[in-house]
């Protein structure tokens, strides 16, 4: 069985709250680097060819040394990262086996010299046809380099990173494709509703919300638009008719105008609300 870090719970607490984090993975990677003994973490999204970093949530890394990083590009002169972008994801691995082959420049060897590096743990958490996701663990001199146990025990984290990173993933497209549908409708004349296939209101503009505030029959309650209960019973009034009836008279309703859902016969009903 793989040794299990000490706060693991408390880890994946951490992780997964990361997905409505207003920081993001910062808060997580600062609790891994506490949890292993490390210096410093990053989680990275490289652009694969050519060789750039997109976007980096950290800990233990200084705003100069960032700065010096990103404007120098180093990056391109990465052991990990241009290991990394070709590898599939996979589990953790130490960066020592890397070394002997690798051929750094004076500015890389500097830094790495004066930060007194000695070993990263790293991980491709997932790629993309473009993009690579990397998240890697440093340590110093004084902090020795990663023991096989370390490494299983970081391990059994994997799957959760993964999945908490395909899911932020999938939350930052669906926030992209929200964003950029809404200023499309937003500009439009008319009251404009956008429904899935279950009539879940996904987007609106400034006109739908005013008909919706005007109309006192319909209203958007959780996401779907809803017919008042207490109009309803208005109704059954004014006709002299019990709700149970008028409720049936609203099935043959669809059935009359060929309906089978209700999202479709709420735009037949707006579409008329607009002439």
């Amino acid at each position: 069985m793989a040794p299990v870090l000490q706060n693991e719970p408390d880890l994946l607490q951490t992780l997964y709250r990361s997905l409505t984090h207003q920081e993001g993975f910062h808060a997580f990677l600062e609790k891994l680097t506490g949890a292993i003994n490390g210096c410093a973490a990053q989680l990275l999204v490289i652009h694969r060819q050519p060789p750039r970093m997109e976007h980096l949530w950290y800990h233990g890394l200084s705003e100069e040394f960032l700065d010096w990083y990103l404007e120098n590009n180093m990056i391109a002169q990465d052991v990990v990262s241009n290991q990394a972008i070709k590898q599939a994801p996979g589990l953790f691995q130490s960066a020592l086996p890397l070394l002997p082959d690798f051929q750094p420049d004076a500015d890389y060897s500097k830094w790495e010299n004066e930060q007194d590096m000695l070993d990263s743990a790293w991980l491709v958490v997932d790629s993309t046809r473009t993009h690579t996701f990397v998240l890697t663990i440093q340590r110093t001199v004084s902090q020795g380099p990663y023991q096989r146990a370390e490494l299983r025990a970081l391990n059994r984290l994997v799957p959760h990173i993964r999945h908490t990173v395909q899911l932020y993933r999938q939350l930052e497209t669906r926030s992209k494709a929200a964003s950029s549908l809404s200023a499309v409708i937003d500009v439009l004349p008319d009251a404009t509703f956008v429904l899935d296939s279950l009539a879940t209101v996904l987007y609106s503009n400034k006109a739908a919300r005013a008909l919706i505030n005007r109309e006192r029959c319909l209203s958007i309650r959780d996401e779907r638009f809803n017919f008042a209960e207490k109009d309803v019973q208005t109704i059954a009034r004014q006709l002299g008719r019990g709700v149970s009836t008028v409720r049936t008279q609203i099935k043959h309703i669809f059935q009359r105008t060929g309906c089978s859902r209700q999202g479709e016969l709420i735009s037949r009903i707006l579409a008329a609300l607009l002439r």
